[in-house]
Formats: C-alpha cells, structure tokens, sequence
C-alpha cells in the first residue's frame, strides 16, 4: 500500500493491493491541503499496526514449526490495516465538502 500528497497539495492518494495483481486507488481533494489527512491516515495505520503486533499470539517454544508462518502473520496484519484505512476512507466519503452545507 501506497498515500501520499500530490504534486497540488489539495491532492491526497491511498493505492491499496487487493492481491492478485489487482490495486485500488482513492484519491481526494482536500482543503486547505491534504497535509492533515495525510498525517491522520498514517498515525490510523500506524496505531492499527501496533494493535495487530499486541494481539498476535505469543510463539510457542515446544515446537517451532507449530508457530504460524512469518508470511501469515504479515497478511493478517496487513489485512487489518487495509480495513482500517477503507474505514477511513469511508468516512471520508460520507462528509459532504463545505460549499454543500447551508
């Protein structure tokens, strides 16, 4: 996954990997800029990251092939992560800009 600011401010972009070769891309405009929006979706991903880390389960030392694969662990994170940021997105989605309020 990729976000960024554009090269105008007002532009802010979230590219996610679906899998399978497949990509989904949200862009907005924002106002003043998209600095703001930026920085939150990072600190959402962030502390979702953190989440996903403190709620993994603690490996097992009996055996070290009863752990789950590293690869596992990186696509449930990285699953987590995704929602957290379609979460925001969606939200996102729903505000109406201000010239649409009365």
């Amino acid at each position: 996954s990729f976000m960024g600011v554009g090269k105008d401010v007002h532009n802010f972009a979230f590219i996610m990997d679906t899998g399978n070769q497949h990509f989904e891309c949200h862009v907005f405009w924002c106002e003043p800029n998209a600095g703001s929006v930026s920085e939150a979706v990072q600190a959402a991903c962030m502390l979702r990251y953190q989440k996903c880390l403190v709620a993994r389960p603690p490996p097992q030392r009996a055996r070290a092939s009863s752990a789950p694969p590293t690869d596992s662990v990186t696509r449930r994170v990285t699953t987590s992560v995704k929602r957290g940021v379609l979460s925001i997105i969606d939200t996102l989605k729903q505000k109406r800009p201000v010239s649409e309020i009365p």
